[in-house]
């Protein structure tokens, strides 16, 4: 993005932020924050619908310390920040560290059959984080689904494929359980729930089952949720949201190419689509009814990641990016989304994929992203 861009985002963001903040307090504080708790609580963290103290069903993602004092601003009853220790937030919320999980490469880009884990395994890594942290859930990787971009060898997400994850996964998990039997762990969220992330995710299982003789031990499932295209019109893995890795990219959901006509299609998804609360909930359906074909409906399921990426840059009488139908994504729009979703996840009860200790809600907890990420849309 030039200089003028940035230049003209500036007084946009303080608009967006505004909106909305105002948006998620107000929703913060009418949420019924749930009998009996999603998770089983932390000893001495408690849930309230008031505005300033914890509501545990809601959380916000927080990119450096000085973010954390907006935690309990905005009422967040958690947050993380994507690694392993930060800041204590002042209303009790709970901080779930999230492990790095990445696998390793040659000098060449080529994929090695080892990985890396960040905070690493030993006494004065990991360890002293779990003793110093009881009760505590533990997220293993992030949205190891993704590789690198077409044409790089490096990406910033997990990067890891299927089964590399899965004897990544195996050894965290059992690291953590030996010292602290009380705590939880979550698989990594993947970008998102559609045909090719499902096969990811039944790549794991399987490589899971095939190493380790049983079923992969999960105690809360962890999901992202966005709508991005993961191949070009012709079908080649993209730079949006790319193919999951080890899987087919005919899986993918397919760009539009400007297109408007090809949004229904279900193969496609629009970039008109990205706030699209009909698609949303296709997701968690999909997500809900993965686990419950798996034998997992009797697990929490938390929504770790969810918000509006793509940019609004005012060019006068357009923006810089439009959908199929010419329309930006502008404050206002920005601000619907959060209403929607909001209200969304406060309701999404099914009886026959629902988490039956939850009153068969769908969603158990979810997390905004973010409190600020460099003036993206859905910063609050």
């Amino acid at each position: 993005m030039n200089e003028s861009s940035k230049k003209r985002l500036r007084p946009l963001m303080v608009v967006i932020m505004f909106q909305v903040v105002l948006v998620f307090l107000v929703h913060i504080a009418i949420a019924d924050s749930g009998n009996p708790e999603p998770r089983p609580a932390k000893e001495g963290h408690e849930s309230s619908s008031e505005v300033g103290l914890a509501n545990c069903r809601y959380g916000v993602a927080t990119l450096d310390i000085p973010q954390v004092d907006w935690v309990d601003d905005l009422g967040a009853g958690w947050y993380l920040n994507f690694g392993a220790s930060t800041a204590n937030a002042t209303n009790s919320a709970e901080f779930v560290p999230v492990i790095g999980v990445r696998q390793k490469k040659d000098a060449n880009g080529n994929y090695l059959p080892t990985y890396s884990v960040t905070p690493p395994l030993t006494e004065s890594g990991l360890g002293n984080l779990v003793d110093s942290k009881p009760n505590t859930l533990w997220i293993v990787g992030n949205e190891v689904d993704r590789g690198p971009d077409p044409g790089q060898t490096t990406g910033g997400q997990g990067d890891t494929f299927p089964d590399v994850y899965a004897r990544a996964y195996h050894e965290v998990y059992h690291f953590i359980k030996q010292r602290d039997p009380t705590a939880q762990v979550a698989n990594s969220a993947l970008v998102q729930v559609t045909p090719g992330r499902l096969k990811y995710l039944d790549l794991m299982w399987q490589a899971y089952k095939d190493e380790y003789g049983r079923v992969m031990p999960v105690d809360v499932w962890n999901m992202h949720l966005y709508i991005l295209p993961e191949v070009t019109p012709a079908g080649q893995p993209n730079g949006i949201a790319n193919v999951a890795l080890g899987t087919n990219p005919a899986l993918g959901r397919k760009e539009s190419g400007g297109n408007s006509s090809l949004c229904p299609l279900p193969e496609v998804y629009c970039i008109a689509e990205h706030d699209d609360m009909n698609v949303f909930n296709e997701q968690v359906i999909a997500m809900r009814t993965w686990m419950r074909d798996n034998g997992q409906r009797n697990k929490p399921l938390i929504l770790s990641e969810f918000s509006i990426l793509y940019p609004y840059v005012d060019d006068g009488p357009t923006c810089w990016l439009e959908d199929e139908f010419g329309n930006c994504f502008t404050p206002q729009r920005v601000t619907n989304f959060l209403n929607s979703s909001f209200n969304y996840l406060k309701n999404p009860v099914d009886p026959n994929l629902g988490y039956p200790k939850d009153g068969n809600r769908l969603i158990q907890q979810s997390l905004w992203f973010s409190v600020n990420n460099q003036g993206a849309v859905g910063n609050v």
